[in-house]
């Protein structure tokens, strides 16, 4: 009780508690998309109909040594090798666009430091083959 008789307030500690639980419920579910992304990503290069970004996931997995956010099933031999530069050569604004999205997406997502420097290094990489920069907008 405080001074005066009155009953000091749970309502900002439970308040705290709620939004210690649901910033983790957040943060497995972060965690499942990301996972699931990379998943789609490994399946769809195995078929032979990978998008660029799944390219740029699947290269990232190659490099990952911890694996984070990937199934220890998977299997780097079956996965096509690509060189991440090239990803983005030949790509038209459309198709540029789409893979900026992809790689906004995996940067909200990703975790790890090692991973976020690959995908900040493709956002880079996306902006410097960006049709727009070779034009003269004055």
């Amino acid at each position: 009780m405080r001074r005066g008789g009155q009953a000091r307030s749970s309502i900002p500690a439970k308040r705290s508690a709620a939004d210690a639980q649901e910033d983790a419920w957040v943060a497995d579910e972060d965690r499942f998309v990301l996972k699931q992304a990379k998943k789609k990503a490994i399946i769809r290069a195995r078929a032979g109909r990978a998008d660029p970004i799944d390219l740029l996931a699947v290269t990232l997995r190659a490099l990952d040594a911890t694996k984070n956010g990937y199934d220890s099933d998977d299997d780097d031999q079956e996965l096509p090798a690509v060189d991440p530069e090239a990803v983005f050569e030949g790509l038209d604004d459309i198709q540029l666009d789409e893979l900026d999205k992809g790689i906004d997406t995996y940067l909200a997502l990703e975790q790890s430091r090692s991973n976020r420097d690959f995908w900040n290094v493709c956002a880079v990489l996306s902006v410097d083959k960006s049709p727009w920069l070779l034009t003269d907008h004055a």
